[in-house]
């Protein structure tokens, strides 16, 4: 690959068995260009769709992520079956050997994907609007077990399994951490807001309630009647409280 530009460092790292060097280079490249000046935004990121924004638009999950899951759990069903390694007793055949290091790059696969996706719609984002406005999640409140104790044992187990597993795959940290690098990078602004109730709240009234929010995808206003996509709904309230 040719570049212009004075190389600082060589870093070094191996991932699934393939080794991979990032270069650290100097170049006289002009800054990517600013969003349009007095552009706004709010992103509300989820499950059923990636990253819905305040205009209406969704990023619908990557197309072929669950089949990659997919793949990767029979690989893993694969090598529960065969004899692995013993401490003391025995050591790892070739052919566990082989299935483990096809895990590995199936591991490496997904973390690509997804990274390469995280990139595209960050930069997206980051490139037409100069205040992006996000909810400020916590996500490790958000994907603690939930399974509980013996004493205090957890609901909807299998529910909140599922999310956990989904805010992890989906790459919620990585999202926020590219996007706020990106915007940053344009002149823009990041703002984080408090999460609290923006997804049963009425962008048009303001009115509060749980039942404005009937299933995944639909919010209906049981005070004024305002109907909108639940997460384009949820957009705009957390782009309303950014500029509160």
């Amino acid at each position: 690959m040719r570049f212009d530009g004075e190389i600082r460092s060589v870093t070094f790292s191996e991932n699934g068995g393939k080794w991979y060097a990032a270069f650290l280079i100097k170049t006289n490249l002009p800054p990517p260009a600013q969003a349009p000046a007095g552009t706004a935004v709010g992103v509300d990121v989820g499950v059923a769709q990636f990253a819905s924004l305040s205009t209406g638009e969704q990023f619908a999950p990557a197309q072929d992520y669950d089949h990659e899951l997919g793949r990767l759990a029979r690989l893993q069903q694969r090598l529960s079956k065969m004899a692995g390694p013993v401490r003391g007793q025995r050591k790892a055949s070739k052919n566990w050997l082989k299935q483990k290091n096809k895990i590995q790059q199936q591991h490496r696969r997904i973390a690509n994907k997804r990274r390469h996706y995280t990139e595209i719609v960050s930069k997206d984002i980051a490139s037409r609007f100069q205040i992006v406005a996000i909810e400020d999640l916590r996500l490790k409140n958000m994907i603690k077990s939930a399974k509980g104790t013996a004493i205090k044992p957890g609901k909807q187990v299998s529910q909140k399994s599922g999310l956990n597993r989904a805010i992890l795959n989906g790459g919620f940290y990585m999202f926020r951490s590219r996007l706020e690098a990106k915007t940053n990078a344009r002149g823009g602004t990041v703002i984080a807001v408090n999460p609290a109730y923006t997804s049963q709240t009425c962008s048009a009234c303001g009115h509060v309630a749980k039942e404005n929010r009937p299933d995944q995808a639909t919010f209906r206003c049981v005070e004024c009647g305002h109907t909108a996509n639940a997460d384009v709904n949820a957009a705009q309230n957390i782009l309303m409280r950014s500029t509160a």
